[in-house]
């Protein structure tokens, strides 16, 4: 079957969170993306996890080492992407069984240029999910000139 979405981990050292993501990666209503891993060089374990569900993902998953950027590592996910729309997930979010599927849905029904949505998250009250929750709301609030669809809100259930 012809893939149509890449979805790309970047990630580093994220032993605590892989395993949840890949489950759920795997355990998606459709099957037509694949995976790319974008691994910064971890030394925590991660790549042998990755490794070992190459097998569950018949020829889905794909896993590229290189010390990198967060910013440099989705790049590197996008060019290595076999398909036009890539989705980026963060290796501490775990989506929801339906996610490929609505999101991939929105982009060819709604013609979107941009889809956040909501996904599990660890709690956390620090300073970076303040901002990263202001910045989320202040592209909903003033109306940003590309079309933006939002599934609830970010960090939420």
């Amino acid at each position: 079957m012809l893939r149509k979405v890449s979805v790309v981990i970047n990630e580093k050292n994220a032993i605590r969170d892989i395993e949840e993501i890949l489950e759920s990666l795997l355990n998606q209503t459709v099957s037509y993306f694949e995976v790319i891993v974008v691994d910064s060089k971890s030394t925590d374990g991660t790549i042998k996890v990755v490794e070992k569900y190459k097998e569950k993902f018949k020829g889905r998953l794909m896993l590229h080492i290189e010390k990198c950027s967060v910013g440099r590592g989705r790049q590197i996910g996008a060019e290595l992407a076999r398909t036009e729309l890539v989705f980026y997930l963060d290796a501490d979010c775990i989506p929801p069984n339906d996610w490929v599927e609505n999101f991939y849905n929105d982009f060819v029904k709604k013609n979107c240029d941009i889809l956040f949505g909501k996904v599990k998250t660890y709690p956390d009250n620090g300073l970076f999910y303040k901002c990263v929750g202001a910045i989320y709301e202040s592209i909903y609030n003033e109306g940003a000139e590309l079309n933006v669809i939002r599934y609830g809100r970010h960090g939420g259930d």
